[in-house]
């Protein structure tokens, strides 16, 4: 396991802080957008799970992968198709706080699983 998580992590590390801006004039639009866009997916996971366990009696399991599911990062790949000659630190910053955000979201659905 160790083979597999060791170069792993360290590319995740690479890709996260590669590109990634702390200026206070682009952390505070990247941060509302991270939260947007957290706070949207709450709602989609929210209808989702009601619709879902309204059919089916509620599991634990089948919440959490609806919780690991709907809090992935979004992908890298979107600076390789954007028009991203501007707004390019904009949208590398906000994949990698959007990903820093949901490793610690992981962490605390991890938490939940062991409760």
């Amino acid at each position: 396991m160790a083979f597999v998580t060791a170069p792993t992590a360290g590319i995740i590390l690479i890709i996260v802080g590669y590109e990634l801006s702390l200026n206070k004039e682009l952390l505070r639009p990247v941060l509302k957008t991270v939260a947007f866009r957290l706070a949207v997916y709450a709602v989609i996971l929210a209808v989702v799970s009601t619709i879902i366990f309204q059919v089916i009696p509620f599991d634990k399991k089948l919440f959490m992968a609806l919780l690991v599911m709907y809090s992935l990062p979004a992908p890298f790949i979107i600076p390789l198709y954007a028009d991203v000659k501007e707004d390019g630190g904009y949208i590398s910053s906000t994949l990698s706080v959007g990903t820093l955000v949901m490793v610690v979201l992981y962490a605390g659905i991890v938490g939940y699983s062991l409760i």
